[in-house]
């Protein structure tokens, strides 16, 4: 079963780059989206395993997003990660079960996190984590 990672920022070169760390393994489906509106509607559709979302984005913000989206999914892990995180909004978003806040991360320790948080282990994610249906492209 495959796992769909939702990754979400307003800079295509991060989404790219992004992209190009999670297609390393083949048991990942990474998905983009340009901001939170777009990554809510995807989210609806794709019911995501984990989301990957920058804070500082148009139309809707990270902290927003993740409000969103921890109302509609409760069980969602979401991994925000940005350059600037101010303490009120990281002990905000820490206030949500399953939210991890990174300030400067390197991305290839990040994608390890996300392969840990999911028990990913060849291509299958572990006992208790729901599975998104495989994206095909």
């Amino acid at each position: 079963m495959k796992s769909t990672v939702l990754i979400v920022d307003d800079s295509a070169t991060q989404r790219l780059a992004w992209v190009m760390e999670f297609t390393k393994h083949p048991g990942l489906v990474p998905m983009t989206a340009r901001d939170g509106v777009q990554a809510l509607e995807l989210a609806r559709e794709l019911k995501p395993d984990l989301v990957v979302t920058d804070l500082d984005m148009p139309h809707m913000d990270g902290e927003t997003l993740v409000r969103e989206l921890k109302a509609i999914y409760p069980g969602l892990r979401i991994f925000v990660v940005s350059a600037s995180v101010t303490s009120a909004v990281r002990l905000s978003l820490r206030s949500y079960p399953g939210v991890t806040v990174h300030e400067k991360i390197d991305r290839r320790h990040a994608v390890e996190e996300v392969l840990a948080t999911l028990n990913f282990r060849g291509g299958r994610i572990g006992e208790g984590i729901p599975a998104a249906a495989a994206v095909q492209h």
